[in-house]
């Protein structure tokens, strides 16, 4: 059954990033007919403290649900640690599952932009990484899951998130970061990308030196039926190619609504 509209795009962003730095694709996304939001993870910015990636499924499930009441479909796509609270959103909360229960629209469709979609349930994503964070990023002391620890990037973040932005594009992108709560990627997850229970793509990103191609494909191995695409951007092809990504996202999401 084809159905008379395309999905929604949520888009769940990536550790100390913001929705302005998605405005980009977003935009594009619109132009392409899709109606596109991103909304603020709590985890991040200003009042972060204390909060976990509870707290930012939370906050996507809420965005959903405000799709969902207007009978929309919606298409996830997670962007580097935005992959674990978008797993984690969409448990009871499919397109089928709904409509099981009479209720319109749900999750249609999870994309991982290399993200992490961690294919064991009780991973963290420090435990993901090897348990120790790199030298691109600065922290506190590890394994404390203190309510008062935040990570946030140094200098040599700019070669590795934005290795393909110009100067000006990465003053921009790196002066619009703001910090994350540590616990958000402390505390294990009890919900693996190998539970959603929807159609999943990677879409890797083939010059990315914060997630390497071999770790993204390790990662595809690992999840049944994760599906793949690649394209040829750092880690941030939402700043890099913003309109390719776009017409990739809405490439990938066709098969969610025909």
């Amino acid at each position: 059954m084809t159905v008379d509209r395309k999905p929604a795009v949520l888009i769940v962003h990536g550790s100390w990033h913001r929705p302005c730095h998605y405005e980009f694709l977003t935009r594009q996304l619109e132009k392409l007919g899709f109606e596109a939001v991103c909304p603020a993870l709590p985890s991040i910015g200003k009042d972060r403290l204390g909060k976990s990636w509870r707290d930012d499924v939370m906050c996507v499930r809420e965005a959903a649900q405000q799709l969902f009441d207007r009978n929309q479909q919606v298409v996830l796509l997670g962007h580097s640690y935005g992959g674990i609270p978008a797993s984690a959103a969409t448990e009871g909360l499919t397109r089928l599952e709904r409509a099981a229960a009479g209720l319109p629209g749900g999750f249609c469709h999870a994309i991982y932009l290399s993200a992490f979609a961690l294919p064991a349930r009780n991973l963290s994503l420090l435990q993901a990484v090897g348990g120790c964070f790199p030298d691109w990023m600065e922290f506190g002391e590890v394994g404390s899951v203190s309510k008062d620890r935040s990570t946030f990037v140094n200098e040599k973040a700019a070669e590795v998130l934005y290795n393909d932005l110009s100067h000006a594009q990465i003053r921009w992108a790196l002066g619009e970061l703001v910090p994350q709560s540590q616990s958000a990627v402390e505390h294990g997850i009890p919900f693996s990308a190998a539970d959603v229970a929807t159609p999943k793509t990677f879409i890797i990103c083939e010059k990315d030196r914060a997630m390497t191609v071999d770790v993204q494909e390790m990662l595809i191995a690992a999840i049944p039926e994760m599906m793949s695409h690649r394209i040829d951007t750092g880690h941030s092809p939402f700043l890099s190619k913003p309109e390719e990504l776009a017409h990739l996202v809405a490439d990938i999401s066709q098969a969610s609504w025909t």
